[in-house]
């Protein structure tokens, strides 16, 4: 990097030996004390300097991105403590913006090493442990649509996690105000956004877009599989790249994909969850996430549900004979003590807690739908939950 750059004022000073990573828009370095420097490349970069219809591309790309940067990075919302914003701005002495500066997660690993067994089991991550950092991340990304913020290219790589906890990074990219993303990554992108025949963005991500990639990578991180991973067959497989696939919504479930060996057999998990992922990629079925419970079965694989709005009090009724429970409340937790039906779901409703009641005419209960929970193996089928409960209206 031979061009001058400063913050506030004072020049930046790289070490070439601390190089964190690069990208194809950008590089980043540790500059010491918690903070790493995130500098975009400039069409001048030697990584573009071919004469190749993908170098023109790029010089292209970085010169619209960097013009774009100079209106978008000092506006940028203040977000959640667990999103990696930008702090302070890299100028050149002109005032140019080249990057800026953010905290540097030492010893945070890529959600992506997560799908990796061998990894999970070096690691000691368990089944209840990836269900946890997974509903971890749900909350964080919650947090994010609550700011009116978009993720857009949101993927399994700006996805770190450290102490059980998630972090999002790369959000230079993230969408807000008029700001739009229009970078993808092909194995996370909802189909919907792109044009029928080819994955290219055709429409404007949204939280339904966000909440697809999040669902892609609970997959690949519970079933070690990618959605649509395995091998086609059949006379179904010709004319039809590996990343085509999601244009056909032919992914891993298909009955013409033959299912990798190194994943969790999906006969461990049960029908709610592969019904759920057979709407979500074959059927087009988006909505609020926050309807879908993963839940832990008793073997200790996944299960995932949906239930609508309109036929949650009639199954909470319908459960509730299959469930011995009792309620405590201590510190805004909710205790409850669950005999788990054949179906390996949980879940609960009290008409003495005090959060049960009459709004709008209509008597509202908690009811536990991906919250964070702690599991202790009692005797047979009892587990003993932890949870925040939220609310179904």
């Amino acid at each position: 990097m031979s061009e001058l750059l400063y913050i506030n004022g004072k020049r930046l000073v790289i070490d070439q030996n601390r190089a964190i990573g690069s990208g194809g828009e950008g590089e980043v370095w540790d500059i010491g004390g918690g903070v790493a420097a995130k500098v975009f490349k400039t069409p001048g970069h030697p990584d573009y300097a071919g004469t190749d219809p993908q170098s023109e591309r790029d010089r292209l790309g970085a010169g619209v991105r960097l013009e774009l940067l100079q209106r978008k990075l000092p506006v940028f919302p203040r977000l959640p403590g667990r999103v990696v914003t930008p702090q302070d701005l890299i100028r050149t002495k002109q005032g140019q913006i080249r990057g800026y500066t953010m905290q540097f997660l030492q010893g945070a690993e890529v959600l992506k090493s997560y799908t990796r067994p061998g990894f999970r089991n070096t690691a000691g991550i368990d089944n209840n442990a990836m269900q946890s950092i997974l509903l971890d991340l749900y909350d964080l990304v919650s947090s994010v649509h609550r700011h009116e913020v978009q993720i857009g290219d949101f993927n399994i790589l700006g996805v770190l996690v450290l102490n059980g906890n998630c972090y999002l990074i790369d959000a230079d990219s993230f969408q807000f105000g008029g700001f739009m993303c229009r970078s993808f990554t092909p194995r996370f992108v909802d189909p919907l956004v792109c044009k029928k025949d080819e994955l290219v963005l055709a429409k404007d991500f949204s939280e339904k877009s966000d909440w697809y990639a999040f669902s892609a990578m609970a997959f690949e991180t519970l079933t070690h599989v990618p959605p649509y991973g395995g091998v086609l067959k059949g006379t179904v497989a010709k004319g039809i790249t590996q990343d085509d696939r999601p244009l056909y919504r032919v992914s891993v479930l298909h009955k013409d994909v033959t299912y990798p060996t190194k994943g969790t057999p999906l006969d461990r998990f049960s029908d709610d969850f592969l019904h759920y992922y057979e709407r979500l990629l074959h059927g087009d079925e988006r909505g609020d996430i926050q309807h879908d419970c993963f839940v832990m079965r008793r073997d200790g694989t996944i299960a995932a549900d949906q239930r609508a709005k309109e036929g949650a009090d009639s199954w909470l009724d319908g459960f509730m004979g299959k469930a011995a429970i009792s309620l405590s409340k201590g510190d805004g937790v909710t205790h409850a003590l669950l005999s788990i039906g054949d179906s390996g779901m949980f879940v609960s409703r009290s008409e003495t807690d005090p959060r049960s009641k009459q709004r709008d005419g209509r008597t509202h209960r908690a009811f536990f739908t991906l919250p964070t929970f702690s599991f202790r193996q009692i005797r047979g089928s009892m587990l003993f939950v932890t949870t925040r409960s939220s609310w179904l209206s």
